[in-house]
């Protein structure tokens, strides 16, 4: 019974926790990813000519439309695995 409740406990409470999965894709890579811990969003970029997609971090999400003069792009980031 103790070993049963330890085993329990150690599931639930010690778990490392799930990473969140996204597309990678850019010039070189095209495939799936595991995202680090500080990269808690998905991304997509979609420019006239190219697509990226990618981990990146909820500051850069909020900040990216900030950062860009193209009118054509359109960004969406999200939280869902392969959301992107």
């Amino acid at each position: 019974m103790r070993s049963a409740v330890l085993l329990i406990f150690l599931v639930v409470f010690v778990s490392t926790g799930n990473s969140l999965s996204c597309y990678l894709k850019n010039a070189l890579e095209d495939g799936i990813v595991t995202c680090p811990t500080e990269r808690d969003n998905c991304i997509i970029i979609k420019t006239s000519t190219r697509d990226y997609k990618a981990c990146a971090s909820h500051e850069f999400c909020e900040k990216f439309p900030e950062l860009v003069n193209d009118p054509f792009e359109i960004h969406r980031c999200c939280q869902e695995d392969l959301c992107n």
